[in-house]
């Protein structure tokens, strides 16, 4: 019996995480980042430092869990790797692999639709690679970061949005003692892409502007 295209890119997204952590940690020591560097992973399910501050590699494993309103509680793994070229360019790679979540299944027809809520384990959601431009000059920090999503998620679970998605941003912050506003300015095709500290049942798709801004004392 041949394994479903479901059960395929399973298997596909679980290899990818291992070799890129294998490679990760084969390749040097992990190197910590500077304490206030700011940087995130392209998804933002992660704290500052995944991506080193110093020229080299790094690798991290981020563990979540969160409890959405109409699915329950959910367990996240995201292995990540990320490798800084200089001060100023870095590019990392992440896939949120999902250890335990409830998922709304059709189990009726397209016409005649029938949802019964199903658990389910080690289901990954959409990859993501991006590239990372940084400037921080006296007057003003600045920093780009252009993400690539790939169709790894299940798009019925709401764990991807089914194509390839893209992901713009500007981010610019202003050290003020303990004030430090910031404001991002984006375009994405995919809200996984969009940073984000919790993960959504759902996936949009299609053109999306991105707007933020914060206001965090330190």
């Amino acid at each position: 019996m041949l394994p479903s295209p479901h059960q395929l890119r399973w298997f596909a997204s679980c290899i990818l995480s291992l070799a890129l952590l294998g490679t990760a940690y084969a390749a040097a020591q992990a190197i910590p980042a500077a304490q206030g560097s700011g940087a995130v992973t392209a998804t933002g399910t992660g704290p500052a430092g995944i991506i080193p501050s110093d020229r080299g590699p790094n690798a991290s494993l981020i563990t979540a869990t969160q409890h959405d309103s109409n699915n329950g509680w959910s367990s996240i793994l995201t292995p990540g790797v990320s490798f800084r070229f200089s001060p100023a360019l870095s590019v990392n790679a992440s896939v949120p692999i999902y250890a335990y979540i409830n998922v709304l299944e059709n189990i009726g027809t397209k016409a005649k639709p029938v949802y019964v809520t199903r658990t389910k384990h080690g289901v990954p959601g959409d990859a993501a690679l991006s590239a990372v431009f940084e400037a921080h000059p006296e007057l003003l920090q600045y920093s780009a970061t252009f993400g690539i999503g790939l169709p790894t998620g299940k798009t019925a679970d709401g764990l991807g949005s089914g194509h390839a998605g893209y992901n713009f941003n500007n981010h610019f912050e202003k050290d003020f003692g303990i004030v430090t506003p910031n404001i991002e300015v984006g375009v994405a095709n995919s809200s996984n892409l969009i940073a984000r500290r919790v993960h959504k049942s759902y996936t949009s798709a299609g053109t999306l502007a991105i707007f933020r801004q914060e206001l965090p004392l330190t």
